[in-house]
């Protein structure tokens, strides 16, 4: 319970983690669908408010839907939540490009920059 406290998990995470702590995977099963039952776990939720944090870092969709993988969300529950999920592509790529080229677009007087 104290691992749920710290953060948000999914289904693979916490098995993963009883798992490495030594208990039986048949009561690790157990006690994720007891948790679902619960309310406790959600990978639906969780892969919904992962998206969003991850938008709102300017992270594209494609990187969203590796990190969610890696994390055990299965790839038709990703799909559809980057469906749902809204994202301003080109505002993103105008950040990255402001961030990566912000010292040539400082001097504006300076013709080089200005080329590069």
């Amino acid at each position: 319970m104290w691992y749920l406290d710290r953060s948000f998990r999914t289904e693979k995470e916490l098995y993963d983690k009883l798992i490495n702590a030594g208990f039986p995977k048949k009561a690790s099963a157990k006690v994720i669908a007891r948790f679902k039952e619960l309310c406790l776990i959600d990978d639906r939720l969780y892969a919904k408010r992962y998206a969003e944090q991850c938008i709102d870092k300017n992270i594209s969709k494609r990187e969203i839907y590796a990190k969610l993988l890696k994390k055990g969300i299965k790839k038709e529950l990703i799909n559809e939540v980057l469906e749902q999920t809204e994202c301003d592509e080109a505002c993103q790529i105008k950040s990255l490009i402001d961030k990566k080229y912000y010292r040539y677009l400082t001097d504006k007087n300076d013709r080089k920059s200005v080329d590069k």
